[in-house]
């Protein structure tokens, strides 16, 4: 919920170097493939038996084996790691004692989120005497409890690691290497700490603070501000800036991997690995090497609505080295050439320079232009004028005025279809992994390092530089201002359900291990007035809903609320409080049938009732009260048994198709009249039985996206564990999808129901049926990833709709 005491005067928004603490503002990379490492020989501890590690983590290459970030080996029966393992997925706290796994916690949660930043924090403290007090293992704030396997030591005991002797970070021995970015690092001897003593929840994110506490004998803070390798000392990487001059060597790590702005307070793009591919993604994803058996494009985990952005490539003078933009994250082949209309491609090669643009060739500003390894190619993305102007070495060659393709999402994005290597720079690094000197160039706000000069207004792709957005953990309200998930317990006992954190005006309620229908009441037909998702049926009116109230609901006795022992999730929506507008559409003259409006435009969603007209035929427009034309719109008639209609006019083939809650199938209908497709104003019906026919009464709920808190789309299943990536622009909290081109369920998953991924518990609005699971699906800080093939969620070459509502935006979402 908004925290207002963070506002001055009466904007909107705080900047956002007041909402970050500018502690953790530079990063160490490592990269498996350099056997990259820190190392340092401890002391005698203050307390071998108590201590504590925290960092932050971006992770990159995934799949590896047994990824460290920091061990202490004895020799290979006596040892520590603190790891991620099971192919990387999970975190392990592994203390093997001559040859016994005498300490091991392994996460159930799994970590494969490689667009943002984790807290991991280890705490410590054999002498305590509950066991599972010993061993304590944090991910951003939060105590994990989920663990596949859990050994605890048995109390006074001396673990392996804060002995004397040498520790390293980044690696096992000589194995095990970690891939990705880590960023302040704090060691502490001799005390075992929480999570609050360097990071604290603002607004829903997680964000670091300093440490000040002391460190005891082998403590020590690495802010990997220097750019020093090798010999441990105070202007290495491995500098330690405690105070206690506990300095680091480095091996295997160049300059170029050091003092990286990419941060937990500043997050910058990279090209995404979790889009299927046969990539090879390295450096820090920062370095993409492509086959010649599984051609692919390859995109970046950032992308943008509007404004000027500008990267770099570093050519590697293959034959051909196509680069550009995109308008999806969808898994392609190439780029350019046959994925559709999704890319302007412009394909550098030795003779020449040709642009694809949705796959067919076109001519351009800079055709004739020749290519040469080491050409460094800039990209100067307008997105406000859709024009992609291009650099080579620090002069422009052309442009392309994309303007007719009317993207709304905007990627840079590369891909061969033939062997070759892709070394991309948003910013961290004009070295491109050392191959040259640095440019020392930054953006239009002093951001960045760029071989050559950035265009004038052009700017780093990174979370500082992103615009704010109306909902957001820097602004007025947040997420949960708007959409929020509880759980309760039924008790058969009327009560108030709190924690909603707002007044709801939409409520849909399920038992989530009954038989049972869903419910849905909102604010506009009022209380005890209930439709059911599963069914045809008309309003009933009930006693399970009976209030609106100022941080949730009331529930009577009624088992559809509140059956005894029972657990139940409610979703909840605000609109206005139950406020509502009547549209008298001849005074108006904003469509041609009135309607009763309660509209939240900030978040995109209202809530309308409507008479629809006799007859069976003929169209009419109704009012919405929204500031954008709807992108889903959600159909029941309240008086008369039909069909819940549901229309998605961007994703189905016609504004005259629809979706049916009611049953798995029909899928997508195709015989439904006539209708037009909704504008800023109105949204259209017809005379059919439950879109506005019969002269019914109706109710329309009513979604457009909003940056950074809902996004309303559709993706293609790819039939694989490895499953489609969908952007989303935000980390979400609230999942619904359909197949529309097969028979499958609805299938809503959330965040409150799973903590942690992967999501998995499903309900499905077409069916009574008991909470299942299977779905697996990764939230990630950018969106989300399917992880198994199912026929509701990725079948291959199926076309999905979903509606996803965030928790937070990508701006400030920790990795999940």
């Amino acid at each position: 919920m908004a925290l207002l005491g963070n506002l001055t005067g009466s904007s909107q928004f705080f900047s956002d170097e007041l909402f970050y603490n500018d502690v953790a503002t530079q990063s160490l990379r490592f990269d498996d493939g350099s056997s990259a490492y820190l190392s340092r020989t401890f002391s005698t501890p203050t307390n071998n038996k108590i201590w504590t590690f925290s960092t932050w983590v971006k992770r990159s290459n995934l799949g590896i084996n047994y990824p460290t970030m920091f061990s202490r080996a004895i020799d290979s029966s006596n040892y520590f790691q603190l790891r991620f393992d099971l192919d990387s997925e999970l975190i392990t706290v592994f203390d093997k004692n001559a040859n016994s796994n005498y300490i091991l916690l392994q996460t159930t949660p799994k970590y494969r989120d490689t667009s943002s930043w984790y807290h991991i924090l280890v705490a410590y403290d054999t002498t305590q005497s509950t066991s599972s007090d010993r061993v304590k293992l944090y991910v951003n704030g939060e105590q994990v409890i989920d663990f596949s396997t859990a050994t605890y030591p048995a109390q006074n005991y001396a673990p392996k690691a804060n002995t004397a002797g040498e520790h390293k970070i980044g690696t096992y021995s000589t194995s095990q290497h970690f891939d990705g970015y880590l960023s302040e690092v704090n060691f502490v001897d001799g005390q075992a700490l929480t999570p609050s003593s360097f990071g604290e929840t603002k607004n829903g994110v997680w964000i670091p603070i300093k440490y000040t506490g002391s460190y005891g004998t082998n403590g020590y803070r690495l802010q990997f501000k220097q750019t020093g390798v090798g010999t441990a000392s105070s202007s290495t990487i491995g500098a330690d800036t405690s105070g206690n001059n506990n300095h680091w060597a480095s091996s295997g790590i160049a300059a170029s991997d050091c003092a990286l702005p990419d941060s937990p307070e500043n997050n910058f793009a990279t090209m995404n690995p979790l889009i299927k591919s046969g990539n090879t993604f390295s450096e820090g994803n920062l370095k993409v090497t492509t086959t010649t058996t599984t051609p692919a494009k390859f995109v970046s985990t950032l992308g943008v609505t509007s404004g000027k952005w500008f990267m770099e490539f570093r050519h590697s003078g293959d034959g051909n080295y196509p680069f550009g933009i995109t308008s999806d994250t969808q898994q392609r082949d190439y780029l350019g050439m046959s994925d559709g209309s999704t890319s302007v491609s412009i394909w550098g090669t030795s003779s020449n320079s040709n642009a694809f643009v949705n796959g067919s060739q076109v001519s351009w500003g800079g055709s004739g232009t020749t290519w040469s390894a080491g050409d460094i190619i800039g990209l100067a993305l307008n997105a406000d004028d859709s024009i992609l102007e291009v650099y080579k070495n620090g002069s422009s060659v052309g442009s392309y005025d994309y303007s007719g393709l009317n993207w709304s999402e905007h990627f840079f994005a590369g891909g061969n279809y033939v062997a070759g290597t892709y070394s991309p720079n948003f910013g961290q690094d004009s070295t491109f992994q050392g191959a040259i000197s640095a440019g020392g160039n930054a953006d239009a706000k002093g951001i960045g390092d760029f071989k050559h000069s950035v265009p004038s207004s052009y700017l780093a792709l990174c979370t500082s530089n992103l615009p704010e957005v109306t909902i957001s953990p820097n602004s007025l309200t947040q997420a949960d201002d708007h959409f929020n998930t509880v759980l309760y317990t039924g008790n058969a006992t009327a009560r108030s359900i709190t924690g909603v954190g707002f007044q709801p005006d939409w409520v849909w309620s399920k038992a989530r291990g009954l038989t049972q229908s869903h419910r849905l009441v909102d604010s506009s037909r009022g209380v005890q007035k209930s439709l059911y998702s599963n069914l045809t049926n008309a309003e009933a009116t009930e006693s399970g809903l009976t209030a609106f109230n100022a941080d949730g609901f009331s529930i009577g006795t009624e088992t559809s609320f509140n059956y005894n022992t029972e657990a139940f999730v409610a979703w909840n929506w605000k609109a206005n409080g139950g406020t509502t507008t009547t549209n008298d559409a001849s005074a108006t003259s904003i469509g041609d049938t009135d309607s009763v409006i309660q509209a939240n435009t900030d978040a995109g969603f209202s809530i309308v009732t409507y008479t629809g007209f006799s007859g069976s035929s003929g169209t009419a427009t109704v009012a919405h009260g929204l500031s954008q034309a709807p992108e889903i719109i959600i159909h029941k008639s309240r008086t008369r048994t039909s069909a819940w209609w549901i229309q998605a006019p961007n994703v189905l083939s016609t504004p005259s198709h629809f979706l049916e809650f009611t049953t798995a199938t029909p899928y997508e209908l195709s015989s439904y009249g006539t209708m037009s497709a909704p504008t800023s104003s109105v949204f259209s019906i017809n005379g059919v039985d439950g879109v506005g026919g019969e002269s019914a009464n109706y109710i329309a709920y009513c979604f457009h996206s909003v940056e950074g808190y809902s996004r309303f789309g559709s993706y293609t299943g790819n039939g694989n564990a490895d499953g489609t990536f969908v952007y989303t622009g935000f980390r979400p909290a609230f999942l619904m999808i359909k197949n529309t081109t097969s028979s499958a369920d609805w299938v809503i998953l959330d965040t409150k129901r799973n903590t942690y991924n992967p999501v998995q518990n499903n309900l499905y609005p077409s069916s009574t049926a008991t909470e299942g699971t299977g779905n697996l699906i990764d939230y990630v800080s950018n969106g989300f990833k399917c992880r198994f093939t199912y026929s509701t969620s990725n079948n291959d070459a199926k076309v999905y709709i979903y509606m996803a509502f965030a928790e937070n935006p990508f701006k400030y979402a920790n990795a999940r």
